[in-house]
């Protein structure tokens, strides 16, 4: 099956990971063949916009909103959780309602850079973007969320870190202020190094009181 008939019959996704590397094709002259092959597609437009903030090209989403793409807020939101700045740069004048949420998947995603750019076009939601930044384990992240005012002590932080298993996260929370230790070691309870490490820092596991309600 050729590239075009992969994407007209649906399995674009696997095409862009597979078929661009195998024929050896720059982005944009992959996403060409992807808008080719969508152009009469039902939500091909769509596909083709969400395809080019992934791979962060200008000229797909262009050719993408030419062609009548509606969904810019998902994709800015994609472009964001995966550090496509040029992207996300270039949809922020077209989805400021959506500027905070692209923020917290930037942070997720622990792209700082991105997330200068989001607050330069509004983002305030540094709570928010400190405790996504904690459940993706990014540090640089966490860190510019708490320089813009985000808290450790005032956030679950450290328990979406400890959720996650990051423990460079955990260590980060705690160091600025996080106390909640007995509950984040709660939510390692799936990691354990994470528990190991939260131990050490002194949490301790909820007293057993079978024993007593048995005598």
């Amino acid at each position: 099956m050729q590239p075009k008939d992969r994407v007209v019959s649906g399995h674009t996704k696997l095409a862009t990971r597979a078929l661009m590397v195998d024929a050896e094709l720059t982005t944009d002259e992959w996403l060409a063949i992807v808008a080719s092959g969508l152009k009469n597609v039902r939500g091909g437009a769509n596909e083709l916009l969400l395809q080019s903030a992934e791979l962060n090209s200008l000229a797909g989403t262009r050719t993408a909103l030419d062609d009548g793409a509606t969904n810019c807020n998902g994709a800015f939101q994609r472009a964001a959780r995966l550090g496509s700045i040029d992207t996300v740069k270039f949809l922020a004048p077209r989805c400021t309602a959506s500027v905070n949420s692209a923020f917290r998947f930037a942070a997720l995603g622990g792209h700082a850079d991105v997330m200068g750019v989001l607050i330069n076009c509004g983002a305030d939601a540094f709570t928010d973007a400190l405790e996504w930044a904690a459940g993706g384990g990014s540090v640089d992240a966490m860190a510019l969320a708490i320089k813009c005012g985000a808290s450790c002590s005032k956030s679950r932080a450290l328990l979406l870190a400890a959720e996650n298993g990051h423990i460079a996260a955990m260590d980060f929370a705690i160091k600025h202020g996080s106390r909640d230790l007995d509950e984040a070691l709660g939510a390692a309870r799936y990691h354990s190094a994470a528990e190991k490490f939260l131990i050490d820092h002194g949490a301790t596991r909820p007293a057993d009181n079978s024993d007593a309600k048995g005598s």
